[in-house]
């Protein structure tokens, strides 16, 4: 039997930045910029801190990565076992699409990957700042594990 591929995506976080002021998460405190929002992934709508739609946003990035990211096939299938990385940086425009998105790995094949479930993404609400339509740019490390028994 061929080896079983087991896919565990890791986020260690969903940076956000907004161009000059930053939107920072403190692990000892959330600084709330006032007159600024964070997009919103569908299903995150009922949220209303910025902390708790970072939160919800990062799960379901995540989620979407465990539900389409396919290691299962040829020539992800076919690497060595181990883990892997793969830096993922895309931008939520003013009209809440996924633009300018870039992935960097080990492997051509596995940036192709991400970049096919990044193109996914559903549109979401856009970002604000002082209450207007603003691009958010994103920073997605995902952790890849190949391999089986």
């Amino acid at each position: 039997m061929k080896n079983l591929l087991v896919l565990f995506i890791l986020f260690s976080g969903v940076k956000f930045f907004a161009q000059e002021n930053t939107l920072h998460s403190n692990p000892k405190e959330d600084i709330q910029i006032t007159g600024e929002t964070v997009p919103v992934y569908k299903g995150c709508e009922n949220n209303t801190s910025n902390k708790d739609l970072k939160q919800c946003m990062s799960n379901e990035i995540s989620r979407h990565f465990q539900r389409n990211f396919r290691t299962s096939r040829p020539p992800i299938s076919k690497l060595k076992k181990g883990t892997y990385t793969i830096k993922v940086i895309f931008k939520i425009d003013k009209e809440g699409k996924i633009t300018s998105e870039r992935a960097k790995a080990k492997t051509s094949d596995l940036e192709k990957e991400a970049l096919r479930v990044v193109a996914l993404i559903p549109q979401m609400v856009p970002g604000k700042r002082n209450g207007k339509p603003t691009v958010v740019p994103y920073f997605v490390p995902i952790n890849i594990q190949i391999g089986g028994n």
